[in-house]
This record gives C-alpha cells, structure tokens and sequence, in this order.
C-alpha cells in the first residue's frame, strides 16, 4: 500500500457556454418574447382603429341625415311694441383702460 501514488489532478474544466453567457441569453429570450407579443397588439390596435373609422362614420351619417340646420318657416307676427331705453356700458378703450359710455337702443316684442 506504501507503492499506491495520488491520482493526477483533474484539469479545471471551463464552463460551459450556457453558463457563461446565461444573462445573455436570458436577455436575448425575453427580447424575443416582447418581438412576439407586439404582433397580437399591433392587430388589437388595427382592430380599435377600424372600429373608431366605423363609429366616426355613423356619427357622420346620423349627423347628415337628422342633424341638419332647422329652418322656422311661418307666419310671424310683429306686435306694434316699442321701448326705447338708454344704458350704461362699459368698453375698452385704448391703453386697457375702460370707458363707461351712454348706449341707446330700440326693443321689440315678436310674438
């Protein structure tokens, strides 16, 4: 047993390239993954878009065919009814500097 020698040491063995670059390749996965996951949002954004342009569109068409300018037509009637008044009325003048100035008018009654 006197004649048994060590065994020769071992080579330090490097480590594997999984090991060494793993943050880089972790990175390199959820790189990909946020590649893959703006695919299904850019079709969710076409989808919102295309449903904004249809209600814009029936909004419009609404609008166009019940929204239109009303017109009153019809007699009027002009009820011989006159007020004269005189008020006080405050302006801007030059310099931004108000003026109180005496404004005449007329006032009608229509029925």
């Amino acid at each position: 047993m006197a004649d048994q020698q060590a065994p020769p040491p071992l080579p330090k063995s490097q480590p594997s390239f999984g090991r060494r670059h793993s943050t880089i390749i972790k990175l390199l996965g959820v790189g990909a993954l946020i590649l893959v996951l703006l695919i299904p949002l850019a079709m969710i954004t076409g989808v919102l878009r295309d449903r904004l342009q249809r209600r814009n569109d029936a909004v419009a068409d609404i609008t166009s065919s019940w929204g239109r300018e009303q017109n009153l037509i019809g007699p009027v009637l002009w009820i011989p009814y006159q007020y004269k008044f005189k008020a006080v009325k405050e302006m801007c003048a030059h310099e931004g500097k108000m003026a109180r100035r005496m404004v005449e008018g007329n006032a009608y009654q229509t029925v």
